[in-house]
């Protein structure tokens, strides 16, 4: 059996999404222990509300915490989330790109819209041709 045959019957399939996200945190939520638990929910929970049909999802949240030294010194310490990701993708492509885009928007502290709530899109301006 070949090496890729091996990776497709681990990944459960034959198509792979990959995502990386690094997102600046508030000093209160990179203390939280949970924190790296949460991360991974953003990703569950953004494939699980679009209703995409997925499986193998494997990854890893790292916590990132900067202090700063020095001539730098002055600066505030720093927290960033990395979520590094797989899932192997089944059916509806574009879903699963609407689900990125919510982990995505997860990830930069906007909260989800409510159940029957449409987010309002600016309207195309019209030239006026002279």
């Amino acid at each position: 059996m070949n090496s890729w045959k091996l990776q497709l019957d681990a990944w459960e399939g034959e198509f792979r999404c990959v995502t990386f996200v690094r997102a600046e945190l508030e000093f209160e939520m990179g203390d939280d222990p949970l924190l790296p638990e949460v991360g991974w929910s953003w990703l569950m929970d953004a494939l699980q509300n679009r209703g995409v049909e997925f499986s193998a999802p494997s990854g890893t949240v790292t916590r990132v915490s900067s202090e700063a030294f020095g001539q730098l010194a002055e600066r505030d310490r720093s927290y960033e989330i990395e979520i590094r990701a797989s899932w192997t993708a089944f059916g509806d492509f574009d879903r699963h790109l609407e689900a990125w885009c919510d982990l995505i928007s997860y990830s930069a502290g906007l909260p989800p819209l409510p159940e029957g709530v449409t987010a309002l899109t600016p309207r195309k301006s019209k030239s006026v041709v002279r």
